[in-house]
């Protein structure tokens, strides 16, 4: 029961992750343009909203003051993606106080639809050590989802929290960190660690314990091969694959004379080794049960 639960609480991990139609803020009525501003190529609503607002998750009211003022004056833009703006489009830009009303009526009206026992996500991170960098990245993403998981009423009804503790960026203590996730706090669903060398070993934990276990940054191969059915890859190509990549760009698009040599210098680890693998054009083989 609980691996059909997980898979469908990481089918909504996804969906949070993809470009999605605007959730717009609880639609407020007479809503004042206070200023206008128009998008910029290296704008995003998200940035706009923190400097407009100090709060990167305000872009909804961004987006819901805009549509409005569209209505009575087709200057401003019609926003149906968040994730698509383009340069030259003007937005409109609430008050402070007025932003601060929409975004309580949103608030209000995500809580009042999420009740009960929250489902538990867990994670091990390396939040210290030789990965910490990668790993705080991903603390990071993995809060936003939860808030944003929240904020849109949760998942089938109930709030959503999410435990994170510390591997170190050490395979043992990841091990450890992952056993405790699930048969201490009792999760409901696993986000994975960061690095090929971590997630192979905790992968394991994972399909032992009938856990689907999603992936966003472990690309090896390795991980993949064992025919565990469990896993979900959150990149577009695995390490040998991105390997392989600059010299099919070189054959496609390179002209006049091409390098005959190359020198690879890399790290000792699945990650490194799978790029180089990919890179002097060594055999793949994919488990394919």
């Amino acid at each position: 029961m609980k691996k059909y639960l997980s898979i469908l609480l990481v089918l909504t991990f996804t969906l949070s992750l993809a470009p999605q139609a605007v959730t717009a803020a609880p639609v407020m009525q007479g809503v004042v343009c206070e200023q206008d501003v128009v998008i910029q190529a290296d704008d995003w609503l998200s940035n706009l909203a923190d400097k407009f607002y100090g709060d990167v998750l305000a872009y909804p009211v961004l987006v819901e003051a805009t549509n409005q003022a569209y209505a009575s004056d087709n200057s401003y833009a019609r926003i149906n993606n968040a994730d698509i703006i383009e340069p030259g489009w003007k937005l409109c830009v609430p008050s402070t106080e007025d932003a601060q009303a929409m975004l309580t009526g949103q608030a209000s009206s995500a809580m009042a639809a999420a009740s009960g026992d929250p489902i538990i996500f867990g994670a091990s991170l390396p939040l210290t050590g030789g990965f910490s960098v990668n790993g705080q990245k991903h603390k990071e993403g993995y809060e936003l989802c939860v808030d944003l998981l929240n904020q849109a009423g949760g998942v089938l009804g109930q709030p959503v929290e999410i435990i994170i503790s510390d591997d170190r960026s050490d395979t043992e203590t990841a091990l450890t960190m992952a056993e405790r996730l699930i048969n201490v706090d009792n999760v409901d669903m696993m986000f994975a660690t960061f690095s090929s060398r971590l997630s192979f070993p905790v992968s394991a934990i994972a399909q032992q314990n009938n856990m689907v276990y999603p992936i966003p940054g472990g690309g090896a191969l390795r991980i993949y091969e064992r025919g565990f059915d469990n896993l979900f890859y959150f990149q577009p190509s695995p390490a040998e694959y991105v390997g392989n990549s600059p010299i099919n760009l070189l054959l496609d698009r390179g002209t006049g004379e091409l390098p005959k040599t190359a020198a690879v210098v890399h790290a000792d680890d699945f990650f490194a080794n799978g790029i180089a693998n990919g890179l002097i054009g060594g055999e793949i083989e994919v488990n394919e049960d």
